[in-house]
């Protein structure tokens, strides 16, 4: 079945609600989207479109969340990680976010998982994915050394745990993770 993916143009943009959906044309990329496309190539993935997420009111969202753990931990970790998707699902999650509570695997805890390595992320996911590349922050991670299928949510004082010899790396919050480009590929 082929995807069901949108075309863009050059210089189309989508609209969802108030929020842009732009088409990233690789003469334009950035440093950090030419380590990440370098980083999917050493993986075997070719990428094949790029767009970037310019979503004012989720940013706004996970810079007051970085504010607040800045103040209340000290320490915050702020990292590129990849989660892997459908493409419809990516739409959805450049307009609303990627909602934790709707986890089904539950391995390391029920909520958003995210990957370093896109070869990782990639076996979760079908043949026909996306990846949404998102800034993901850390202050406390519990490392889990087994799989605890019952565990909800981290023990008190975590707000992130990390499992499968640090692969996966689940969050369960909202706004602790602000997705950035939707990256499709084969």
């Amino acid at each position: 079945m082929a995807s069901k993916r949108l075309q863009f143009s050059k210089v189309t943009q989508l609209k969802l609600g108030n929020k842009i959906l732009e088409d990233y044309e690789r003469e334009n990329w950035n440093p950090e989207m030419k380590e990440i496309h370098s980083m999917l190539k050493q993986s075997d993935f070719k990428v094949l479109d790029v767009e970037k997420i310019n979503n004012p009111y989720l940013y706004g969202m996970y810079l007051l969340h970085k504010e607040e753990m800045i103040k209340n931990s000290k320490i915050v970790i702020e990292d590129l990680l990849y989660h892997c998707t459908s493409p419809s699902n990516g739409l959805k999650i450049a307009s609303k976010n990627i909602d934790w509570r709707l986890t089904c695997r539950t391995r390391f805890g029920q909520g958003a998982c995210f990957s370093k390595s896109p070869r990782y992320a990639h076996t979760h996911a079908g043949s026909d994915g996306v990846f949404v590349v998102c800034k993901v922050l850390m202050s406390v991670i519990q490392n889990l050394y087994l799989a605890n299928y019952n565990l909800k949510i981290p023990s008190d004082g975590y707000d992130t745990t990390l499992g499968n010899n640090g692969q996966v790396y689940v969050k369960y919050d909202d706004f602790t993770f602000y997705p950035k480009y939707i990256i499709y590929y084969k």
